[in-house]
């Protein structure tokens, strides 16, 4: 039997660039897709952050459900928006969780795009901050988005923690 663990999981438009539709299109999509995909092959999924370029997604699950949940989520997504292949990466620490959950939350302050992490409209985040339903169910553990929460979220983290996931993902602190 397959253990069940928490997977960061992120995927980059081809070649890198824009998703070549605008952020409101790409961000209907998405979610569109999550709840498509969601009825189909439910997983808890924790939190969900797009950028212009990419998205990243935190799950709790085996590997074969997550495979299969992402297969049919970009199916659903090929038509509009042309991806590269997903990584799956397990998180085997809760202190890595933590420092996971911040990181994808604070990917658009990293940016440059917005101050606050609860102010990014294409975040998961957004939704919990206004106690608003996301179009699937969340299994974010950490709690609703309050004051102490959000200052929690939108602490840095530390160049070496940055480094640290961005290594395991093979890519930059972006």
């Amino acid at each position: 039997m397959e253990q069940i663990s928490y997977y960061h999981v992120t995927a980059k438009a081809k070649d890198k660039k824009w998703f070549g539709i605008t952020m409101e299109e790409v961000w209907k999509t998405c979610a569109d897709s999550l709840k498509q995909a969601h009825n189909v092959r439910a997983i808890p999924i924790i939190s969900f952050v797009l950028m212009n370029n990419h998205y990243h997604l935190l799950v709790k699950t085996n590997p074969s459900k997550l495979k299969a949940f992402l297969e049919h989520f970009h199916k659903l997504l090929t038509p509009s928006i042309q991806l590269t292949t997903y990584h799956m990466v397990p998180i085997a620490s809760y202190r890595y969780f933590l420092n996971c959950y911040r990181y994808i939350y604070q990917n658009p302050q990293r940016a440059g795009i917005t101050h606050t992490c609860e102010h990014y409209p294409y975040s998961t985040l957004f939704y919990l901050s206004k106690g608003e339903s996301f179009i699937t169910p969340l299994h974010d553990k950490t709690g609703h988005c309050d004051e102490f929460k959000r200052r929690w979220i939108n602490s840095k983290l530390s160049q070496q923690e940055c480094e640290n996931i961005s290594k395991v993902l093979s890519g930059n602190c972006r």
